[in-house]
């Protein structure tokens, strides 16, 4: 009876230890990132984010009103989304933590 027990104590701690293991391994730690806020295709209420440290990635979000401007220079922070193979999008789905406006 002790060894079933013991060995029912192994397995779910191993169970345990792989799902806290995965989630944490799908946890991005949110970094503020600087970038320039830009309207595609011009004049369209679709706008994106440019990050600076990646020019060729462009952000998909949905911007508060106050920073729906064309070459605004912010900081922002969030979590990046996904997209299905199968789906075409102009960018990424990002979904905003924080924004403010560069100075």
């Amino acid at each position: 009876m002790k060894k079933i027990i013991a060995i029912l104590i192994v397995v779910m701690m191993s169970i345990f230890g792989a799902t806290h293991a995965m989630c944490q391994k799908h946890k991005k730690k949110q970094v503020m990132q600087s970038g320039v806020v830009m309207n595609i295709p011009e004049g369209s209420s679709t706008y994106v984010i440019i990050p600076d440290s990646n020019p060729n990635q462009r952000y998909l979000v949905d911007l508060p009103a106050n920073f729906q401007h064309a070459g605004m220079k912010v900081e922002f922070s969030g979590a990046e989304g996904t997209i299905d193979p199968n789906v075409r999008m102009v960018g990424t789905p990002f979904r905003l933590s924080r924004i403010r406006e560069k100075k």
